[in-house]
């Protein structure tokens, strides 16, 4: 299991969406009582809007970890966040090194989320 510390961006977005269960934020499917709509119904929308279509989640994932690393963001701090254990936490390293890095992951993301409001302040010009 993943912890992964919230941007106050995140917590306001997330805090604006109407609840759908009383204990997850995106509940499991299955549920049919509190399912939301699917990603791909999401993303059709999300493309007209954008006028792109040709874009993954994979996409959204590589951008966040790219603009971190350009914001000096410690590749081991990416890779936790991410959730990956290659690279500079994978192997012996990360056998041994159990520290979370919670406090440097909350920074990179805090970065991160200025990072977005900066693009979409560009972007409503």
């Amino acid at each position: 299991m993943q912890t992964l510390p919230l941007s106050r961006l995140a917590i306001e977005v997330l805090q604006s969406v109407p609840k759908l269960h009383e204990r997850f934020v995106f509940p499991a499917r299955g549920n049919d009582a509190a399912t939301p709509s699917g990603f791909s119904k999401m993303k059709r929308r999300l493309d007209a809007l954008s006028r792109t279509s040709s874009w993954t989640l994979h996409d959204l994932r590589r951008t966040a970890a790219t603009h971190m690393a350009r914001a000096g963001v410690a590749p081991h701090i990416i890779e936790r966040i991410l959730n990956h254990s290659t690279g500079l936490l994978g192997g012996v390293a990360g056998i041994y090194n159990r520290f979370q890095y919670l406090p440097e992951m909350r920074d990179a993301l805090e970065q991160w989320s200025d990072t977005i409001v900066q693009l979409s302040a560009k972007s409503e010009r």
